[in-house]
């Protein structure tokens, strides 16, 4: 027999260990630290808490999960996303803040730097006329691809600055 209730448990934990590691990733953190996580609009029993430590590889503080959905920035910089009707934080601390808004600052001038090529390139009436139409076409997409990338990136600048 198929249990849809856990199944679906099970997709939310996979959800946050997902975001998770996606932020770890976003923060720059190494593998071998454990950095401490909070999670929000959830309760989780001591297996459930294990999973989540080990594949995710942080340290989920305990006081977090009960507070309710929505729960205000924690105290240390975080980086937080929302999955499956919960709250996720990953701790980065203010060195962290410093690394991510480096690397964030990065990305956007190689984002910049790209979306003026492409603009430059559909600009030229040579290239307009001479290229295939689905090359052009594909070209008109990566442009809008970088600018939506450019956006986020900006977005995610500005939530950074805001926190450090």
């Amino acid at each position: 027999p198929h249990d849809a209730a856990a199944a679906a448990r099970f997709d939310d934990l996979m959800e946050v260990i997902v975001a998770l590691r996606r932020l770890r990733v976003d923060a720059g953190i190494p593998a071998r630290e454990t950095p401490q996580a909070a999670l929000a609009g959830t309760s989780l029993d001591d297996e459930e808490t294990a999973l989540i430590e080990r594949l995710a590889h942080v340290r989920l503080r305990a006081r977090s999960l009960s507070q309710p959905a929505g729960f205000a920035q924690p105290a240390a910089t975080a980086l937080t996303e929302r999955v499956a009707n919960i709250d996720v934080a990953l701790l980065i601390g203010a060195e962290g803040t410093e690394r991510e808004i480096a690397r964030q600052e990065a990305e956007e001038r190689r984002l910049i730097a790209e979306v003026q090529r492409l603009e430059q390139k559909l600009a030229n009436a040579s290239f307009a006329l001479k290229a295939p139409p689905e090359i052009v076409q594909k070209e008109r997409e990566k442009l809008a691809g970088y600018a939506g990338e450019l956006q986020r990136t900006r977005n995610r600048l500005t939530e950074l600055q805001g926190i450090s």
